[in-house]
């Protein structure tokens, strides 16, 4: 088979000029920024409208969800028999944000709530019947899923044969058959009529929140302690839906546009704490450093240990409380960092052996290897190797596994096919997650292999930019409208443009406190620019002209000087 990494094949969307336009007229903005918007989904100049202005008055009424008005009158009846209401997460940060938005909710009411989050290892994903026992155990009437529960119908029932009710609030997909009578919140459920499928799971608890306010307050406006609450919440939504990694299109990007606001100007003992940890005192929070920074520290939490950490640290107001939480989570983090290089270090000596033998994935098993951090460990290799690659920690005669795409194998697609090898599978065309035996390992090696070698005879990486983009043509206000597309994230990535081959300039300088950083210049038209590749040394052979590359523009204001810097993306 043919794997081609370094001749990156690089595409742009057609657009429509028509409507590009009509957009820029309207709006005032330049042609580029009307095909950016394009870009990203945009397809009227009501829409062009509504995402730059991202307005909390765009957010979707909570009672669009179908069952919603049902989950609503079975929560009010219980808070009024003053009935014990449990409320089952999920170890991730989008499960601990979203069980932060109850908890807080219920917390303010006085109702006897009480918080269970799985254990990564010990428990696995979603509910289980052992989580059911302990529920009912506590003396749970009521019990809310947040972030998961859609697949969990064996378990609802046995649950309500125990006389326990469910309300199952989530945003995954419908695997398997629904749980039976009882309601459910998920814009992804068949047949569900809410509008935007790309929620988290802190983007529906956030809706259940909302909803519940408005019946308290008994109209449309909720009163203002409620309102307090919701600013509150969604500062912790905005956690949730930049950290799970969902789009930062619709709903999700007003969620994060007035999250991230909250949470700069947020009062919370737990998050200032999470905030100074992570960033420092006086850091300009972006959705950037929740994705890399806040999110990662909450995560640890539930990667290596008890989740409950991550969540107490959500809720607590206590500053000497959310110091020690934070500064224990900063740990924990950096623990996950040196198991995963680890891990990865491990693996890229295994991958190395197996590129050698030209195999077109890389399946790994080790039983010294910690479950909960070998997605990451995936992710690195597969990009690293350009093939699919499937992490295994093995615990005894059986492992669990994490895998990550590369050269545009549908990677959910092609384990499906191997899965009478596998206990347990699911995920996407990106990643997954799977059980399997010791002993199967090695076979499903092959047969994975046998699949992508006869379905994908070239693993090719293709590369979508923006437009293609001569650097001299760059001003400071077109930076300035990129810049206005942010909270940048999932399906909404800071604007990325083709420079084609340029004559590179000088020398190439390495940078950083480990010389893995490169610095050059290019030069486009009259003028030459600073380009700088971050984790590029790699490549430094290829950096000769004429050139080809991806690239995000910046205004570097070193000194209070204002000049265009590349960011070099992929060369190509």
């Amino acid at each position: 088979m043919k794997i081609e990494r370094n001749a990156c094949a690089w595409t742009c969307p057609e657009g429509d000029p028509a409507l590009e336009r009509e957009i820029a007229a309207a709006l005032r903005c330049s042609p580029l920024l009307a095909r950016l918007l394009w870009n990203r989904g945009v397809r009227s100049v009501q829409e062009a409208e509504r995402f730059l202005q991202a307005k909390l008055t765009d957010l979707v009424p909570p009672e669009a969800f179908n069952d919603m008005a049902r989950a609503v009158a079975r929560i009010r009846a219980g808070l009024a028999r003053r009935e014990k209401i449990a409320v089952f997460g999920d170890y991730d940060a989008d499960g601990v944000s979203a069980t932060a938005i109850l908890m807080l909710f219920f917390s303010h009411l006085g109702a006897q709530a009480q918080a269970f989050l799985p254990h990564r290892v010990n428990d696995g994903y979603g509910l289980s019947l052992e989580a059911v026992r302990r529920m009912h155990a506590w003396g749970a009437n009521l019990v809310i899923t947040v972030d998961n529960g859609i697949g969990s119908a064996k378990e609802v029932a046995f649950g309500r044969g125990l006389g326990l009710d469910f309300i199952i609030t989530d945003h995954h997909e419908a695997a398997g058959p629904l749980p039976a009578e009882v309601p459910i919140l998920n814009p992804k459920t068949p047949g569900e009529r809410y509008p935007f499928r790309d929620l988290a799971g802190a983007g529906v608890a956030f809706k259940l929140m909302w909803a519940l306010a408005r019946e308290l307050s008994g109209q449309a406006k909720v009163s203002e302690a409620f309102r307090a609450l919701l600013l509150r919440s969604i500062a912790l939504a905005c956690l949730g839906t930049v950290a799970d990694v969902v789009p930062l299109l619709g709903e999700n990007r007003i969620i994060t546009h007035h999250g991230l606001r909250f949470l700069r100007e947020q009062e919370s003992a737990g998050l200032k704490a999470l905030k100074t940890s992570a960033c420092g005192l006086d850091s300009a929070l972006r959705a950037h450093d929740i994705a890399f920074r806040l999110g990662p520290r909450l995560n640890a939490a539930g990667r290596l240990g008890d989740p409950g950490r991550a969540l107490e640290l959500l809720l607590t107001d206590d500053p000497a409380r959310a110091a020690d939480l934070a500064l224990e989570l900063d740990k924990e983090n950096d623990r996950r960092r040196r198991i995963e290089e680890g891990i990865i270090s491990q693996a890229r000596a295994a991958a190395v052996e197996a590129r050698r033998g030209d195999t077109p994935c890389i399946v790994l098993a080790n039983p010294e290897w910690h479950a909960g951090v070998i997605g990451i460990a995936a992710a690195r290799i597969a990009e690293e190797f350009a093939r699919p690659t499937v992490l295994i920690a093995l615990e005894g005669d059986s492992g669990r596994g994490s895998g990550r795409t590369a050269g545009g194998v549908a990677l959910h697609e092609v384990i499906e096919a191997a899965r009478s090898l596998l206990d347990d599978f699911g995920g996407h065309a990106e990643a997954c997650g799977l059980r399997i035996k010791a002993a199967h390992v090695a076979p499903f090696a092959e047969r994975l292999g046998a699949i992508i070698r006869a379905r994908y005879p070239v693993l090719r990486e293709t590369f979508t930019a923006d437009a293609v983009m001569p650097p001299d043509s760059l001003t400071p206000a077109i930076i300035a409208e990129c810049a206005g597309l942010a909270p940048f994230g999932e399906d909404n990535r800071p604007p990325v443009f083709i420079a084609e081959r340029l004559a590179t300039v000088g020398e190439v300088q390495r940078m950083g406190r480990t010389r893995s950083h490169l610095a050059f210049f290019v030069r486009s038209g009259r003028a030459a620019f600073r380009t700088v590749y971050f984790g590029g040394t790699a490549d430094a052979d290829r950096i000769a002209g004429p050139l080809t590359f991806a690239y995000e523009p910046r205004l570097n204001t070193f000194n209070g000087a204002g000049e265009i810097e590349l960011n070099l993306k992929r060369i190509l």
